[in-house]
Protein backbone atom coordinates (compact mmCIF):
# COMPACT_ATOMS: atom_id res chain seq x y z
CA UNK A 1 0.00 0.00 0.00
CA UNK A 2 1.26 3.24 -0.87
CA UNK A 3 4.10 4.71 -3.36
CA UNK A 4 7.57 3.07 -3.71
CA UNK A 5 10.50 4.71 -1.59
CA UNK A 6 11.68 6.06 -4.91
CA UNK A 7 8.33 7.89 -5.27
CA UNK A 8 8.06 9.01 -1.60
CA UNK A 9 11.91 10.28 -1.97
CA UNK A 10 10.00 12.48 -5.25
CA UNK A 11 7.70 13.63 -3.90
CA UNK A 12 9.69 15.21 -0.80
CA UNK A 13 12.10 16.71 -3.13
CA UNK A 14 8.94 18.54 -4.90
CA UNK A 15 8.05 19.86 -1.22
CA UNK A 16 11.38 20.77 -0.58
CA UNK A 17 11.82 22.73 -3.60
CA UNK A 18 8.44 24.61 -3.34
CA UNK A 19 9.00 25.62 0.15
CA UNK A 20 12.27 26.86 -0.84
CA UNK A 21 10.50 28.92 -3.57
CA UNK A 22 7.37 30.19 -1.82
CA UNK A 23 10.16 31.10 1.23
CA UNK A 24 12.17 33.14 -1.55
CA UNK A 25 8.73 34.48 -3.02
CA UNK A 26 7.64 35.48 0.56
CA UNK A 27 10.98 36.97 1.68
CA UNK A 28 10.93 39.52 -1.76
CA UNK A 29 7.30 40.54 -0.87
CA UNK A 30 8.25 41.33 2.47
CA UNK A 31 10.92 44.02 1.46
CA UNK A 32 8.85 45.15 -1.29
CA UNK A 33 5.54 45.51 0.63
CA UNK A 34 6.06 45.72 4.30
CA UNK A 35 4.70 43.48 7.27
CA UNK A 36 1.81 46.01 8.15
CA UNK A 37 0.47 45.63 4.54
CA UNK A 38 0.18 42.18 4.54
CA UNK A 39 -0.95 41.80 7.41
CA UNK A 40 -3.94 43.36 7.29
CA UNK A 41 -4.37 42.18 3.75
CA UNK A 42 -4.14 38.35 5.01
CA UNK A 43 -6.46 39.26 7.34
CA UNK A 44 -9.30 41.18 5.60
CA UNK A 45 -8.76 38.05 2.84
CA UNK A 46 -9.71 35.39 5.67
CA UNK A 47 -12.77 37.32 7.47
CA UNK A 48 -13.89 37.35 4.12
CA UNK A 49 -13.57 33.90 3.36
CA UNK A 50 -14.93 32.96 6.47
CA UNK A 51 -18.20 35.22 6.10
CA UNK A 52 -18.78 33.02 2.77
CA UNK A 53 -18.13 30.07 4.12
CA UNK A 54 -20.21 30.61 7.21
CA UNK A 55 -23.01 32.35 4.14
CA UNK A 56 -22.81 28.69 2.47
CA UNK A 57 -23.24 26.60 5.73
CA UNK A 58 -25.84 28.66 6.95
CA UNK A 59 -28.03 28.76 3.91
CA UNK A 60 -27.51 25.18 2.76
CA UNK A 61 -28.14 23.31 6.03
CA UNK A 62 -30.99 25.98 6.65
CA UNK A 63 -32.42 25.00 3.53
CA UNK A 64 -32.14 20.99 4.62
CA UNK A 65 -35.32 20.12 6.23
CA UNK A 66 -35.39 16.25 7.31
CA UNK A 67 -38.97 14.78 6.71
CA UNK A 68 -39.56 14.68 10.27
CA UNK A 69 -39.23 18.46 10.28
CA UNK A 70 -35.98 18.47 12.13
CA UNK A 71 -33.15 20.53 10.36
CA UNK A 72 -29.70 18.90 8.89
CA UNK A 73 -28.62 16.77 6.45
CA UNK A 74 -25.96 16.67 3.57
CA UNK A 75 -24.48 19.43 2.14
CA UNK A 76 -24.78 18.90 -2.08
CA UNK A 77 -21.63 18.26 -4.01
CA UNK A 78 -21.60 22.05 -5.24
CA UNK A 79 -21.81 23.98 -1.82
CA UNK A 80 -19.12 21.53 -0.05
CA UNK A 81 -16.82 22.67 -3.22
CA UNK A 82 -17.23 26.18 -2.61
CA UNK A 83 -16.42 25.43 1.01
CA UNK A 84 -13.51 23.15 0.32
CA UNK A 85 -12.20 26.26 -1.83
CA UNK A 86 -12.75 29.23 0.73
CA UNK A 87 -11.21 26.90 3.38
CA UNK A 88 -8.18 26.70 0.99
CA UNK A 89 -7.68 29.89 -0.12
Amino acid sequence: MGAGAEAALLNTVIIGAVNVGATLIAVWLVDRVGRKALFLSGGLQMIAAEVVIGAILGTQFASAVLPDGSVGGVLAAGPTVAVVIFICL
